[in-house]
Order: C-alpha cells, then sequence, then structure tokens
C-alpha cells in the first residue's frame, strides 16, 4: 500500500513538472498579427510590449525564466501592456501594423533592435513609444526597469492623444 502511495506521489509530481516545463512557452504568446491585435485591443490594455529574442539567445532564457514568467504567473505584469515575443530566428513570419506579412528580423531591424533581447514599447498604430529596453543589464533589477518603461510608455502615449 506504501508502495503504491509513493508510485502516485511520484507520478504526481513528474506530471506537474512535466506540465510546468511545457508551459513556459505559451506564456509569452508570439506575434501572428500586430494589425489583429490592435485592432481589438480593449482597456486596460493600451499598448505592446514586444519582446525581441532569438533562439538559443541565453539572455533571453533568462529574461523569460527569471522576470517575465514569474510576472506573469502571478499576475503582476503590468495590466496596461499586451506582451508579444518576436523572434529574429530564421522561419518566424508575423503580420506587421499594416498587414503586410514580415519576417521577425525584418520587424525588428524596423525599429533598429539589433540586440536580442530588446523590448520595444509600440502603440497600436506600431509607433514607438519610448527607447527600447535592451539587453538584461543587472537582471535583479530588470523589474524596475520594466516597470520605469512602462510608466513613460504610457505617458507618452496619454499625452499623444
Amino acid at each position: 500500500m506504501i508502495r503504491r502511495v509513493f508510485c502516485l506521489c511520484v507520478l504526481a509530481v513528474f506530471s506537474i513538472a512535466c506540465a510546468e516545463s511545457r508551459s513556459p512557452q505559451t506564456l509569452i504568446e508570439p506575434a501572428r498579427s500586430f494589425k489583429a491585435d490592435a485592432s481589438v485591443l480593449a482597456a486596460p490594455r493600451k499598448l505592446f510590449a514586444v519582446l525581441i529574442t532569438q533562439h538559443g539567445c541565453e539572455h533571453c532564457e533568462l529574461l523569460r525564466r527569471n522576470v517575465l514568467h514569474p510576472a506573469i504567473r502571478t499576475d503582476e505584469l503590468d495590466k496596461r501592456i499586451e506582451l508579444r515575443e518576436v523572434s529574429v530566428s530564421d522561419g518566424f513570419t508575423l503580420a506587421d501594423f499594416e498587414g503586410s506579412v514580415v519576417s521577425g528580423k525584418e520587424f525588428a531591424q524596423r525599429y533598429g533592435a539589433y540586440i536580442t533581447p530588446t523590448v520595444l514599447f509600440l502603440d497600436t498604430a506600431g509607433n514607438s513609444l519610448v527607447e527600447p529596453l535592451i539587453g538584461t543589464g543587472n537582471i535583479e533589477f530588470y523589474s524596475f526597469y520594466l516597470d520605469k518603461k512602462i510608466e513613460a510608455a504610457t505617458d507618452a502615449l496619454e499625452t499623444s492623444q
């Protein structure tokens, strides 16, 4: 009986661990169509935070694992932003704010994002609201820097309307 309970406990822990290991890929939605997303963006979400990444980028994974995923899981990510991920790796395409299909690399280059990770702060027309957040710097303070950029982007958006 004890052996059976132990086996069930191990199976349950393994199942949870497997589910947890799969879930990060779905925590940050990949950009598919900014035009479509912008047309249905509802309050309080007013702007896009676009995470520019690439396959194999250790700093991108560090940012996801230590800052963005915990903020999403604990519902601490600012409600005013819609977070999307754009990969500059080969094969990633999306529809931009005009509806044209472009590569992730082309999209990132339009905004001068040549380093990964970079976070862009864009309005629903695709206009950059503040300077992007480039790299990870001191990861312990990244949440602070991200919050400051979101505040500045929100202020810029409100003054432009």
